[in-house]
């Protein structure tokens, strides 16, 4: 998949090697576990605590939802096709550890719902634990010196 051709306001995407769209789009995430991803990819450069709140209240809205959206199963060739791809993204955009968690676990949850909706609800649970802590992470650290 191609870089979007362009982006509508402001520029926290540009200097990602592949932008949270591809990644959205290639696993074919829904729109509470994509905006997931979005905002834990930017929230250093566009608006630090803010963004990282944000995605908290997406991944506690789908836990309030509590009918996980049943996805197609995609085949284990195919799994580790587009693992490779998320470990791509993970790594050209030098994302941290949390970061890489928390949209791994989103990742996880995605591909797990169509096996067991019983696994998906602890990865979910996952995904709010490692976003509380990437938010007391910057609360610590303090957000001016974090955020680029």
């Amino acid at each position: 998949m191609n870089k979007p051709s362009q982006q509508i306001g402001g520029s926290h995407y540009e200097n990602k090697a592949i932008q949270p769209i591809t990644l959205i789009e290639k696993f074919g995430l829904n729109f509470h576990e994509g905006n997931i991803v979005k905002y834990i990819s930017r929230w250093k450069d566009k608006n630090g605590l803010e963004d990282v709140k944000k995605a908290e209240w997406y991944a506690n809205r789908l836990k309030e939802l509590n009918q996980p959206k049943l996805h197609f199963k995609i085949d284990e060739k195919e799994q580790v096709k587009l693992l490779n791809f998320a470990n791509d993204y993970i790594n050209k955009n030098n994302l941290g550890k949390l970061e890489t968690s928390i949209i791994m676990d989103v990742i996880n949850y995605h591909l797990a719902l169509p096996i067991s909706k019983s696994l998906a609800r602890v990865t979910l649970k996952d995904i709010i634990k490692n976003i509380n802590k990437l938010q007391d992470e910057i609360k610590k650290q303090g957000e001016e010196n974090v955020c680029n």
